[in-house]
């Protein structure tokens, strides 16, 4: 991710929401307005369906990507054609959803802390190897891209027309092997 995106992402995620004790990535409010998922699991879930109802890279628009997070993103106040929103999951984590439409789609769902040392166990109700076989359910096809020592850096899940990346993270410092979804991007 470039500096630029992360800055926006940050400035996205620093305006989110309050933590909600519910969470339906279609739920509708009493005016009418969706409401972005509340917890981790739901949002990869709507993650899930996005990819699963997206044939290529240029189906990832600015109203297809918000009606699968269930919430209208927002343009980046510079007014590039950058979109997202962040969620505020608890007090450790929040959740931001960045789409860049400058050159060729790029969607990207993050699971970010609020302090380094966090743990991601609120977050692994849907760990790494569920969300992993959930897309390899879906039709797309698993490979690994190994770092120093053969350690896993992320996996690619594709099909023809969309690539869809995963980055692990491992779920606490005690319990490091169990791998948790830290980062989902397209493509």
């Amino acid at each position: 991710m470039t500096l630029a995106l992360s800055i926006s992402l940050a400035g996205l995620v620093a305006c989110s929401h309050d933590p909600a004790t519910t969470a339906a990535p279609e739920k509708s409010t009493s005016n009418g307005t969706r409401q972005a998922p509340r917890d981790a699991p739901t949002a990869l879930l709507a993650v899930l369906g996005l990819i699963q109802d997206s044939q290529q890279l240029s189906d990832l628009s600015v109203e297809h990507v918000g009606r699968h997070m269930g919430q209208t993103l927002q343009q980046a106040t510079d007014g590039s054609p950058r979109y997202g929103f962040g969620v505020r999951l608890d007090d450790s984590w929040n959740y931001g959803v960045l789409l860049d439409t400058q050159q060729k789609p790029r969607f990207e769902l993050s699971f970010n802390p609020s302090d380094e040392a966090a743990s991601m166990q609120p977050l692994c109700q849907l760990d790494y190897a569920a969300f992993a076989a959930r897309l390899q359910g879906l039709g797309l096809q698993r490979s690994a891209v190994l770092g120093e020592h053969g350690r896993l850096q992320h996996e690619t899940f594709s099909k023809p027309g969309l690539q869809v990346s995963v980055y692990p993270q491992g779920e606490s410092a005690g319990n490091a092997q169990h791998l948790c979804v830290r980062m989902v991007s397209i493509p």
